[in-house]
């Protein structure tokens, strides 16, 4: 067969191609110098193989006149100047690790190298698909927004924007916590706040610390938010030196993340309100969204860097479409920031009524396939496989010697009212801790558990309460029953993760309740509205007095 000029031309395209996308798996595993089994070089080029055997089954010459003609070529355009700045940042701290002695001459190198792969129409038209098929959608649902949405959005963001500037001129404790020139990762609640941002960037780094098999995706699902974020910081951080106050390019960095997570909370609130108006009235959905606003979970992890806004804001997406009976392979991709989530959903994902036994198993299998594959093209293949390893070392947070069931119980009896309402807390030498639970504080935990459980009388007739009650359960498992995070009393760490299934399962009972008074129903709404802000509030602002030794 002989080859033309165009077909040595679409070949080289294809290589090209090939060649960036297995460029990702290289990048994101040269903290290690090997790829599990095989050496680094080798892993590579199967995954090269891999990716050039795959590109041959599209036709890169339809997206390309189509292309010409998006509507959104702008877009594109930003998106590629965006992702491109982001990916340099990450190759250079790569370089860096990988090479501790090396000189600014191997970042040169690696970054022409890069610039040579990229700036070509491929890297342009892996955007475009991108873009044509996820982004139009986005941009689709974002049109179709009404004033309360919007407002509900732009308010939320602009509100913390501005909370958590006063704040960090207060202490960098929920941004970027530094004492004495030393990282004290765990000054909120044990979140691993500084972890995330230094010296490695977690939201672009799979392999990074805080990137194990919990959170296998979370460096590939954060990179847009740091895509963003970076040219900003980097542009903030020029302006401010100039001014002559110096800060550190991760506290402004931090700060522009924060306000990512308020928008992905709030995004998450509108979303919680369009699933519950498909099931009580609007006033009521409306209200329910600003409950979840103004609920501790949401307002403690919108102001601390912490991978959880994000997994939650993936989960919520999941949900909605899994209401929407969307495809359901579709939405465990969204939710895959976090291996629970992924695998535990995935019951949920392969369910079908009219299915036998075997075509459960065939669809679970291809589901799990396609997530190792996603897994060993970004490097974690390694983490995967020691997953087993590193759960029996972090059982430690789950068992003690003085532990017990019952007192694994009371912990998640502590764990629910904190979903809502600020718990009591302790804190000692700077760091912030959960304290004692009152009475009060159980009798409330106990009585939102039954209430939520009431939602099992709507299973059969409703795919929300069906999604919101198993997810009730699966924090009864994980943190009632298995006790995760109990020697440590760090409950607080995973209400964000679980507050918003919570809420939809009062929320359906609440309606039941109310549905003949609407009037009433919504004056006790604003008036739990109310204690919620203030409470919270309150107690956030103690927190911030506390910790603004930290700079």
């Amino acid at each position: 067969m002989k080859w033309g000029f165009t077909d040595l031309i679409k070949q080289s395209q294809r290589i090209i191609m090939a060649s960036l996308l297995s460029s990702f798996t290289a990048i994101y595993s040269l903290t290690d110098i090997s790829y599990l089994f095989l050496s680094l070089p080798s892993g590579v080029l199967i995954i090269f193989g891999i990716s050039y055997y795959a590109l041959g089954k599209l036709d890169w010459e339809a997206y390309k006149e189509q292309f010409l003609r998006f509507r959104h070529f702008k877009l594109v355009l930003v998106l590629t100047a965006l992702s491109l700045f982001a990916y340099c940042s990450r190759i250079k701290s790569t370089l860096h690790g990988f090479l501790p002695n090396s000189t600014n001459t191997y970042v040169v190198v690696g970054l022409l190298l890069l610039l040579i792969m990229i700036l070509t129409i491929n890297y342009f038209m892996l955007w475009y698909v991108l873009v044509s098929k996820y982004l139009r959608k986005l941009i689709s649902f974002g049109k179709k927004l009404d004033l309360f949405d919007r407002s509900l959005i732009y308010g939320y963001i602009i509100l913390f924007a501005i909370v958590n500037l006063i704040v960090l001129l207060r202490t960098s404790a929920f941004i970027f916590p530094m004492s004495d020139g030393s990282i004290a990762g765990d000054v909120i609640f044990n979140t691993d706040t500084a972890e995330l941002l230094y010296p490695i960037d977690g939201f672009t780094t799979p392999n990074s610390s805080e990137n194990d098999f919990r959170q296998l995706l979370f460096g590939i699902i954060g990179f847009p938010l740091s895509m963003i974020c970076t040219p900003l910081a980097y542009v903030i951080q020029l302006f401010v030196e100039s001014s002559g106050a110096p800060i550190p390019f991760e506290t402004i960095y931090g700060y522009l993340i924060s306000i990512g997570q308020a928008g992905m909370f709030a995004i998450s609130a509108i979303l919680i309100k369009k699933m519950l108006s498909k099931e009580m009235n609007l006033s009521f959905a409306r209200l329910f969204a600003v409950v979840y606003l103004v609920s501790f979970s949401t307002f403690i992890f919108t102001m601390t860097i912490e991978q959880y806004a994000l997994s939650t804001f993936t989960l919520v997406i999941f949900v909605y479409l899994f209401v929407r009976r969307a495809d359901g392979r579709s939405a465990l991709v969204v939710a895959g920031s976090t291996l629970t989530s992924s695998f535990a959903m995935l019951p949920l994902v392969v369910f079908d009524k009219k299915a036998d036994w075997r075509s459960y198993l065939v669809k679970a299998f291809k589901m799990m396939f396609a997530t190792f594959c996603v897994i060993v093209f970004f490097g974690q293949l390694y983490e995967l496989l020691s997953a087993v390893h590193q759960l029996f070392a972090y059982s430690q947070y789950a068992y003690g010697e003085s532990i017990t069931q019952w007192d694994k119980l009371l912990y998640y009896v502590q764990f629910i009212p904190s979903l809502f309402i600020a718990p009591d807390s302790l804190i000692v030498d700077g760091i912030i801790s959960s304290g004692e639970a009152s009475g009060f504080q159980y009798v409330l935990g106990i009585t939102i558990f039954l209430l939520s459980c009431l939602s099992l009388s709507k299973l059969k007739r409703s795919r929300l309460a069906l999604i919101s009650v198993y997810w009730v359960f699966i924090s009864l498992l994980l943190i009632g029953i298995i006790g995760w995070g109990v020697v440590e009393q760090s409950f607080v760490l995973y209400t964000s993760y679980f507050a918003w299934a919570f809420l939809i399962s009062l929320a359906l009972i609440f309606n039941d309740l109310f549905k003949n008074r609407q009037q009433f129903g919504k004056v006790v709404l604003s008036l739990i509205i109310l204690i919620l802000v203030v409470s919270n509030s309150l107690m956030i602002t103690d927190y911030v007095m506390k910790v603004g030794s930290f700079n």
